[in-house]
């Protein structure tokens, strides 16, 4: 009986060869080569789209900003004066963003201690201060925050300046710690 060899197993049909490590090389470029300049212009268009997204949004932080501050100048003094402790401290606060409640309890001469819970029946927010406390607004800690974070000068007092009328709460935050300037980000940073 005649030995069989192996093509007579496997058929005779030509195996595909392997390709050099030089050949795969050469493809994958090729591929790379066609195909990348499409993926990096899809890369650009959804940038741009995003800083589009970005700007609209900070418009829109903007003009709810300045909506929410309207909203409390449109009562006149007398109404101010009528309304109760809830209304005087929205309109206060719509008006400046924040107050102490050291000041706030001396000009309605209140307890600091009824101000803060009615602040917290708002929603508003609280920073300890050590032995007072700063009440902001939600829309005005946003905005204070953006603008300490976009503050790139070391020096409090250039950031004091450019707060306008935040300095204040920056200068009582800073004394307290809760407010540093970060030297490797090159920017101020608020400890929340």
């Amino acid at each position: 009986m005649p030995r069989k060899k192996l093509s007579d197993y496997i058929g005779s049909e030509p195996r595909a060869r392997c390709l050099t490590e030089q050949e795969v090389k050469v493809i994958v470029e090729k591929t790379v080569a066609q195909f990348l300049p499409g993926i990096i212009d899809k890369i650009n268009e959804l940038s741009r789209e995003i800083a589009s997204l970005r700007s609209e949004l900070q418009d829109l932080r903007k003009e709810c900003l300045q909506q929410a501050s309207r909203a409390g100048r449109s009562l006149s003094y007398r109404e101010r004066k009528k309304g109760s402790l809830f209304d005087k401290i929205k309109i206060i606060l719509s008006e400046n963003g924040y107050v102490f409640a050291s000041q706030l309890a001396r000009e309605l001469r209140i307890s600091p201690a009824r101000i803060l819970d009615v602040a917290r029946e708002l929603d508003y927010i609280l920073i300890d201060l050590g032995g007072d406390y700063a009440i902001i607004d939600p829309y005005s800690l946003e905005e204070f925050s953006q603008m300490l974070s976009s503050i790139t000068s070391p020096d409090p007092l250039e950031a004091s300046r450019q707060l306008g009328k935040y300095a204040t709460l920056f200068e009582k935050l800073r004394s307290e710690s809760l407010v540093f300037y970060d030297g490797r980000a090159k920017k101020w940073r608020i400890i929340r």
